[in-house]
């Protein structure tokens, strides 16, 4: 969709504005895995708002055996900078399906731009996350994500 030479419906380069999706992979400390998928609307280069669907597994919770819990939630995420590789920040707010509690998380990292041609515009995700389900389900991970 195109209007005075602006494109407003741009799929598949987060370098500049249009839709976006970001997966996510995270390894938490103890014992927790996590798998996330966000599709969202890229502002700019820098700002990115939308929503996430996560799936979070406690293998050792007390020695009780796996816990789980799915949180939907709205994300803001901002990268400082332009550059080949920046910091950024990430806020996230929602609701867990599974468990009826509150679910939030504050995420940092490094945002490394791809530079390659056939990859221009896409960026892979490093940093770590806090995360709070509940009072008692809280997680602190390293993720690695990929945005499409």
């Amino acid at each position: 969709m195109e209007s005075n030479g602006a494109t407003f419906l741009n799929v598949g380069a987060d370098s500049r504005p249009g839709l976006a999706g970001i997966m996510e992979i995270g390894l938490g400390i103890p014992s927790c895995i996590s798998v996330d998928a966000l599709c969202g609307y890229n502002f700019n280069s820098r700002f990115f708002l939308g929503g996430g669907l996560g799936y979070r597994a406690d293998l050792a919770y007390a020695s009780g055996g796996i816990t789980a819990s799915v949180p939907i939630y709205a994300q803001a995420r901002y990268t400082i900078g332009d550059k080949k590789s920046a910091p950024y920040a990430a806020l996230s707010l929602g609701y867990d399906a599974k468990t009826p509690n509150l679910y939030s998380g504050l995420e940092f990292g490094v945002r490394m731009r791809s530079m390659k041609k056939i990859e221009k515009g896409s960026s892979c995700w490093l940093g770590t996350k806090i995360e709070m389900t509940g009072r008692d389900l809280g997680f602190f991970s390293f993720k690695f994500g990929k945005s499409f």
